[in-house]
Parts: structure tokens; C-alpha cells; sequence
């Protein structure tokens, strides 16, 4: 074997290890970034299933978000005239109770223990910070 066929041969030889050594760690921290995220995605699904009365915001004697979903129909007349809740204003502004789907005339509650005067609390605050 001559001295260029060998220089040739280390080269390949050197090229092939390079490149291992490159998807080796390519693929490590591919590895790394993925249980990050599903590392975020379990804690995050974790507190979402056990959300409680404890929850940041949750109502006084609320119990565990989602522990029922009720729905009941409302009607406001002020002066004879139909208030309109169907608007963005009045949307979903609460994970416990709540308009939604651009519905003026359901409440969907999702706890027990949470009333309509939190809903109605809820949407003046909503208004009051726009």
C-alpha cells in the first residue's frame, strides 16, 4: 500500500469517525430536549387532573375543578331589553363558570359549590380591567 492510498485510508477513516462522533451527540441531545418536554408535559398534565379548591383564583368553597358540569340557561332584561352576553367581553373569563361558544343564554359551570354571584364577579373584573 503506498503512502497516498494510506493517507487516503486515514482520511476515510477519520471522516467516519467524525461522523459518529457528530450523530452520537446529535442524537443525545435530541434525547435531552425530548424528556425535557415530556418532562413539562407530565408535571403540566399532573396539576392540570389535580386541580382543587386550592388552585391560584379558585372561588371560596369551590371543589376540585371538574368534579361536575352543569349548565343552566339565563335570562337579564334591563328596562325590557335583553342583556347580551354572547359577546367576546363575557367569554370563558373563568375555568369554574362560565359563557362559552359565543352563548349569552348557558352558563356551563365545572364545580361544585361555585355560584352565580363568582360568574358575575368575575365578568365586572373582566370589564373593569379593559
Amino acid at each position: 500500500m503506498g503512502k497516498k492510498a494510506k493517507e487516503h485510508k486515514d482520511e476515510r477513516e477519520s471522516f467516519a469517525a467524525k461522523r459518529t462522533k457528530e450523530k452520537r451527540r446529535n442524537t443525545l441531545i435530541a434525547i435531552g430536549v425530548l424528556a425535557g418536554v415530556a418532562a413539562i408535559v407530565g408535571y403540566s398534565a399532573y396539576n392540570f387532573v389535580n386541580l382543587g379548591s386550592s388552585a391560584p383564583g379558585a372561588p371560596q368553597g369551590a371543589g376540585a375543578l371538574g368534579d361536575e358540569h352543569e349548565h343552566a340557561a339565563i335570562l337579564v332584561r334591563i328596562f325590557g331589553d335583553k342583556f347580551d352576553f354572547s359577546g367576546p367581553a363575557y367569554q370563558i373569563k373563568s375555568s369554574w363558570i362560565h359563557f362559552e361558544g359565543q352563548d349569552g343564554n348557558t352558563i356551563h359551570r365545572h364545580a361544585s359549590g361555585v355560584t352565580l354571584g363568582y360568574l358575575f364577579d368575575t365578568l365586572r373584573l373582566a370589564l373593569t380591567d379593559q
